[in-house]
């Protein structure tokens, strides 16, 4: 894991979780990224290699890992180049809706060659039972081919 998370708080609570994955015996590990994360300074690009190669590092331990990402919305308000988010649930929808290809194709880019995939998963997908057992054969097809 590269040492070089001496930035932001957030910056070194993603290097404190990425090291100390390595430092137990966990099998798995599931990393959440977010906004703050990937939409620091505009340095985006570079933000997303680097945790990529993170990710990818603790994967050849042996490690299974799951990212959780989230910062559709923030990559939509730098793709429509404004100054700040605008108010309000439409908004909202519509700049993910423009920042969600975008974010999935940054991380294609950073974990190239290694495929990426996206799971959407609802408050429903976790609470009805029959949906949750669903999402969880889904996540599981998805880990054997791992």
């Amino acid at each position: 894991i590269n040492a070089e998370y001496m930035g932001t708080l957030s910056e070194c609570l993603f290097f404190f979780a990425m090291s100390r994955a390595c430092a137990t015996n966990a099998r798995s590990v599931v990393v959440k990224l977010g906004s703050a994360l990937l939409s620091a300074g505009g340095r985006t690009d570079r933000l997303f290699q680097k945790y990529a190669n993170d990710v990818t590092a603790v994967r050849e331990t042996g490690r299974h890992v799951v990212m959780v990402s989230s910062g559709a919305i923030a990559q939509g308000v730098d793709e429509m180049g404004l100054a700040e988010r605008p108010p309000g649930l439409a908004a909202a929808q519509a700049l993910a809706a423009v920042g969600q290809p975008r974010m999935m194709h940054k991380w294609g880019v950073s974990f190239a060659p290694v495929p990426v995939a996206q799971f959407l998963l609802s408050k429903f997908d976790i609470t009805d039972p029959t949906a949750m057992l669903n999402a969880r054969r889904m996540l599981r097809a998805f880990r054997s081919t791992d």
